[in-house]
């Protein structure tokens, strides 16, 4: 299960909740995680899907690639006028 469903039925679960205590707790739980998490990259499967696509193209030759000094000349050739 994708972390998105996931997300859509935590939160279907919780709009019929109404007991403060549980909520409150709920919501330690999340926020703890968030402050120890607030560097991590979270990606769900289609996100990686799509990250691993690319890194084979890149790594057979077949993704167009620029060079950052090609993105520079692009940059400057564009707007220095």
């Amino acid at each position: 299960m994708s972390a998105s469903i996931l997300k859509n039925k935590i939160n279907k679960a919780v709009e019929g909740i109404n007991d403060e205590t549980f909520l409150k707790a709920i919501f330690t739980i999340i926020n703890e995680h968030a402050k120890n998490a607030e560097n991590e990259i979270y990606l769900d499967d289609e996100d990686w899907s799509i990250v691993e696509e690319r890194s084979k193209a890149y790594e057979t030759g077949n993704a167009k690639t620029v060079t950052i000094s090609e993105i520079s000349k692009r940059f400057k050739s564009k707007f220095s006028n």
